[in-house]
């Protein structure tokens, strides 16, 4: 194998400090993504969806052996997980540079909410933002998804989207009793986002710790303003370019940016579907005070 083809990691990497971008899909998490990323000091990227890529490889070097081979026999703990985080950072390096000189990587895919473990095995000093939205615009968004531009991966019916949710939830908040210390892990609501975008950024900003004026808040919420995104996405979310050719990582299928309803009157589903999500997750509902009295 010529040594040359494997990319070496990139000298912007090497101080940056990664936060995760956790939620169920369809919850808001690319355009929260787009908002943190236009500070200066946070950089980000496509969805890697890494470590459920490398998942398999975890679980096969933790299963226990009937003899002594597999990976368990080359690699310690330490090796292995370093080795993780050095492929992490290898492909990270494929964006292009940063115009400055930021801090933080965000990475987002929403997915990773299930592999908080072995995240912090690889980063122990990560850090989790998780963005949750109520199962039933959840629901409405991945059905609609099914119909068109989502249709190879969003689950069709209503229970198995409420399934969805429920288990990308329940495994992000678990993250909260992993972490090493309670600053690692911070839930926002889409819909407190959605209705207060400026506080609850500046928020973010300060519990990530960096500073961000009201008037660097005020032009990130209006520069990202949901109604006006178009198929390119946002510019502050950078793209690839594939074999020399145009960058097509940021653009996004026709129907990815929906009407992303706040208030659940304006969900687009039957009596019947509002009931049987409610019926389906009503516990996890009621205890993020979706529901309240039911």
């Amino acid at each position: 194998m010529n040594m040359e083809v494997i990319r070496p990691r990139a000298d912007w990497t090497r101080d940056l400090e990664v936060i995760f971008l956790i939620g169920a899909p369809r919850s808001g998490t690319t355009w929260l993504q787009a908002m943190l990323a236009s500070h200066s000091a946070i950089y980000t990227g496509p969805e890697t969806f890494f470590f459920g890529a490398f998942g398999a490889a975890e679980q096969d070097f933790l299963a226990p052996k009937e003899r002594r081979v597999g990976l368990g026999e080359y690699l310690s703990a330490d090796e292995f997980y370093g080795l993780m985080g050095e492929l992490f950072w290898r492909s990270v390096s494929a964006l292009p540079a940063p115009a400055g000189t930021p801090g933080f990587f965000l990475e987002k895919t929403t997915h990773h909410g299930e592999h908080g473990g072995f995240i912090l095995k690889t980063f122990p000093r990560a850090r989790f933002i998780h963005l949750v939205r109520d199962a039933r615009a959840v629901v409405a968004s991945l059905l609609r998804a099914s119909q068109g531009w989502g249709k190879s991966w969003a689950p069709s019916g209503v229970r198995a989207a409420t399934g969805v949710w429920s288990s990308l939830v329940r495994s992000s908040r678990s993250i909260k009793s992993l972490v090493p210390h309670p600053n690692q892990y911070t839930e926002v609501k889409y819909e407190d986002l959605r209705r207060a975008p400026e506080h609850r950024l500046a928020e973010l900003f300060q519990w990530i710790g960096v500073e961000a004026d009201p008037a660097l808040v005020t032009r990130t919420v209006e520069d990202n303003v949901l109604f006006r995104v178009n198929g390119q996405g946002f510019s502050s979310i950078p793209a690839i370019a594939k074999n020399g050719g145009a960058s097509t990582a940021g653009t996004y299928p026709d129907g990815f940016f929906g009407p992303a309803p706040d208030s659940i009157e304006n969900v687009d589903l039957s009596w019947l579907q509002r009931r049987r999500v409610e019926r389906l997750a009503g516990d996890l509902l009621r205890d993020l005070g979706y529901l309240k009295g039911r």
